[in-house]
């Protein structure tokens, strides 16, 4: 214990001695220490933004344009002609079939039994006369594609019952018609001095059918269609008339109807469907 007293008092006594020392020194000498450190401002913030790039799908922004499939409807591939002659057409069909029609007046009956065309017997689709014993007559006849394609020739061939007085024909390529039953219903109707204007029975169409109808007049003048049944084609022989017309079917009940300017004695009509193909 006395050991430790000791050097506490020695201890004591040497650092008192250097303190006289420095207090009496005449020379001081100062030393600054610079101690330079970080600070942390807590009270500032740093703020980062992250930016994430991404690819964004706009389903708004996508244009599609969808052209809905054109309707199908029985058509023309060329116009109407006349004559015993009709090339088939270049232009492309499928589905093809041909119409024939033809006008008469007569001094007496005539029918006309059969047409073939490049040796390919057509199809009589309805006829009607009016008149004893001059007579005003129609008829229409039809070809399918079948044999549209086997005919060797562009030619015409009428069998009469008895030579016409004066005769003219009508003939148009179609496209889009049904093969298996190429035409559906029919009308007809005859008039004599009055109506004037002549209008046969209605003729049951589907959406896309073809509507054709033919008149023929014992007196030389102008027919008008009605109905929106559109004129193809009209003819003045030396003392008659003729003229066709078509409309596309609607699915509802096509009336064939057709005004006469003029004085008139005798006039017969006739309408027929051709169906659409299938």
């Amino acid at each position: 214990m006395n050991k430790i007293y000791f050097i506490l008092i020695v201890t004591f006594c040497l650092v008192c001695s250097l303190i006289i020392i420095a207090n009496g020194s005449t020379t001081t000498t100062s030393t600054t220490t610079t101690t330079y450190w970080s600070t942390i401002d807590s009270t500032s913030t740093v703020s980062t933004t992250t930016t994430t790039s991404y690819s964004t799908i706009d389903t708004t922004s996508t244009n599609q344009t969808t052209t809905p499939p054109s309707p199908i409807n029985v058509e023309m591939i060329d116009s109407f002609q006349n004559g015993l002659k009709h090339t088939v057409p270049s232009l492309p069909g499928s589905q093809r079939a041909l119409i024939f029609i033809a006008f008469c007046e007569s001094a007496g009956t005539a029918t006309l039994n059969s047409v073939t065309y490049g040796g390919r017997p057509m199809t009589k689709i309805v006829q009607r006369s009016v008149g004893t014993p001059s007579q005003n007559y129609t008829v229409a006849f039809i070809l399918n594609d079948a044999n549209i394609a086997a005919a060797t020739n562009d030619t015409f061939v009428v069998s009469w019952s008895a030579a016409p007085t004066e005769v003219e024909y009508t003939h148009v390529f179609l496209k889009n018609v049904s093969q298996s039953g190429p035409t559906g219903a029919t009308s007809s109707n005859v008039a004599t001095g009055t109506p004037n204007t002549i209008t046969a029975p209605g003729l049951t169409s589907r959406s896309g059918d073809m509507v054709i109808a033919a008149a023929d007049c014992g007196t030389r003048s102008t027919y008008t269609w009605n109905n929106y049944f559109t004129k193809r084609v009209q003819y003045q022989l030396p003392t008659s008339t003729a003229t066709a017309a078509t409309k596309k079917g609607a699915g509802i009940s096509e009336t064939a109807s057709v005004s006469f300017y003029g004085p008139f004695n005798q006039q017969v009509l006739i309408g027929f469907v051709v169906r659409l193909s299938n």
